[in-house]
């Protein structure tokens, strides 16, 4: 972290990296020729700044006395390695033969040239002494989370009785990928996560007397949370007897919401003595669309 000021300015800067290299092994987290290091991979990165000081534009303009701003930046990127153990078909299976149903017997089924493309597209069994026996497939999947946070502050005073502030906030998110079981069968299956978040607030406190203060509030927020599928054309497939994984869960359906809050909101304070008075209205307005 590194700190900056001068006799107006002032500031910081910050990096923060994280790996798995001193992280534990949980529970499922066992060497095997999908995961010979037995802790999947983890990387984490933050960074940001932050910045405050009066307006001062040479030769436009000079707020020294009277205006003042206050920002900051923070990125996040992280990828993380998640350990998945999913049942998937044997290769005998997968021409129509079952050797698991019944012990010391065997099933012969035919399999439909309509589902054989469905189960050839699932990975080998590469685990034979994991959760699911034969059919048992181990690997890590890559979950990657990246956020962009922004807000800024200016604080005007326009008279010894009045001053006004205002205020922006903005977060952009991508990911991470919500069902990374998914992902082990094909990257495209996976859903990622999207959001973008838009806040702003404009205040304005006039002192009327030495007596009452009006304060007069303004406030939007934004959000828009999506859950958006990577494959929109291969239909989402489940098997009755919950044998297999899922093929492609989602089947391109897309949710989310789209949400907007509006706010206005008028404070009076009045101080007499050892007593205040306070009172005030507030209106709020939502719009959300699914």
């Amino acid at each position: 972290r590194v700190l900056f000021r001068s006799a107006h300015v002032h500031g910081d800067a910050f990096q923060f990296l994280r790996n798995s290299t001193l992280d534990a092994r949980n529970f499922f987290d066992r060497r095997n020729l999908a995961n010979p290091a037995r802790i999947p991979s983890f990387r984490r990165n933050e960074f940001g700044f932050t910045l405050g000081g009066p307006v001062f534009l040479p030769g436009i303009y000079d707020g020294r006395q009277r205006t003042f701003y206050f920002g900051q930046y923070q990125g996040f990127r992280q990828v993380l390695g998640a350990t998945e153990v999913l049942s998937v078909p044997t290769a005998s299976e997968r021409t129509g033969i079952d050797a698991t149903a019944f012990r010391g017997d065997t099933l012969i089924v035919p399999v439909s040239p309509r589902i054989k493309p469905v189960l050839d597209a699932y990975p080998l069994p590469n685990d034979p002494q994991g959760a699911f026996g034969a059919r048992t497939y181990a690997t890590s999947s890559r979950i990657t989370t990246v956020s962009d946070q922004f807000s800024v502050r200016i604080d005007h005073k326009i008279s010894s009785e009045g001053q006004v502030f205002g205020r922006f906030n903005f977060d952009n998110t991508v990911g991470p990928v919500t069902n990374p079981s998914q992902t082990a069968i094909d990257p495209s299956f996976g859903i990622t996560f999207l959001d973008r978040e838009r806040n702003a607030g404009l205040r304005y406190t006039r002192t009327a007397s030495p007596h009452m203060v009006l304060e007069t509030t303004l406030g939007y927020l934004r959000s828009t949370p999506l859950f958006v599928p990577q494959n929109l054309g291969q239909p989402a497939m489940q098997f009755g007897d919950g044998l297999y994984e899922p093929f492609n869960g989602s089947g391109g359906s897309i949710t989310g919401t789209y949400t907007n809050r509006y706010q206005i909101r008028q404070t009076l304070t009045y101080t007499r003595s050892k007593h205040a008075v306070q009172a005030g209205g507030e209106a709020r307005y939502y719009r959300d669309a699914l």
